[in-house]
């Protein structure tokens, strides 16, 4: 597709199935379908999963939708964009991260109202990048919403920490999720201050890789496709 899809706050999810093949823990062949975890089932079924945050007020779903998106994340609940996601039965993930700004009975509460309101949730993204002392109250999240519908499924994000592999670690056995994201955003700005840091993405993705390995999970990644005071927008040869 020659069209850019680009917005000053996108974060585009790939997932493929040479990523979700390396990772299952049964060969493809002795592998039954209630072996397979919730999250394994999900990428079996849907190997390419592609999704942006859907923040814009100007919001298109045909436009979204002809940029090659096959689900969408819904990171603030806006009436318009919500109305056009359940219109059009696209696979939605639910963004709910209240530990920044608000308690766990709030979430619990937007959790109890969208979770009927928008039918079509196949995926709570629960609490985005938590900090260690936020794990328990983010279990305490995951098993309220996943008892509201069993049948979704619980997502979690790594933030970086000194000790990665200990925090990766941690955050997947507490909140019991089903499946982990991952974010590196290696496109620089070449003056920014933290240029070195993000050079060092392809270890991020071993690590993401060898805990979810571990855990039994399949991960996936979050694309840089926004420019900020550090980074820039890619190329489409990037992407």
């Amino acid at each position: 597709n020659n069209q850019q899809i680009r917005g000053p706050i996108m974060k585009v999810l790939i997932s493929t199935i040479a990523i979700a093949g390396m990772m299952l823990s049964c060969s493809a062949q002795t592998c039954k379908k209630e072996e397979l975890s919730k999250g394994y089932q999900w990428v079996r079924n849907n190997p390419f999963t592609i999704t942006a945050l859907a923040l814009m007020d100007d919001f298109d779903i045909e436009t979204y939708k002809n940029g090659g998106f096959n689900s969408i994340t819904i990171w603030k609940p806006k009436e318009s964009i919500i109305s056009q996601a359940v219109a059009a039965n696209i696979p939605v993930f639910m963004h709910n991260s209240p530990a920044k700004k608000g308690t766990i009975e709030s979430a619990k509460a937007f959790a109890a109202r969208f979770h009927k309101k928008i039918p079509n949730i196949v995926g709570w993204l629960v609490i985005d990048e938590p900090k260690p002392e936020l794990f328990e109250k983010s279990r305490q999240l995951v098993d309220y919403t996943r008892k509201l519908n069993p049948e979704r499924m619980m997502i979690s994000t790594f933030q970086g920490a000194e000790d990665q592999q200990g925090y990766d670690r941690e955050l997947i056995e507490t909140l019991g999720i089903d499946i982990v994201m991952y974010d590196q955003y290696p496109f620089m700005k070449k003056d920014s201050r933290i240029y070195k840091r993000d050079s060092m993405r392809m270890t991020h993705l071993a690590i993401a890789r060898k805990v979810a390995l571990e855990q039994g999970i399949p991960y996936w990644a979050w694309i840089q496709t926004f420019s900020d005071e550090h980074r820039r927008y890619p190329s489409e040869s990037e992407l």
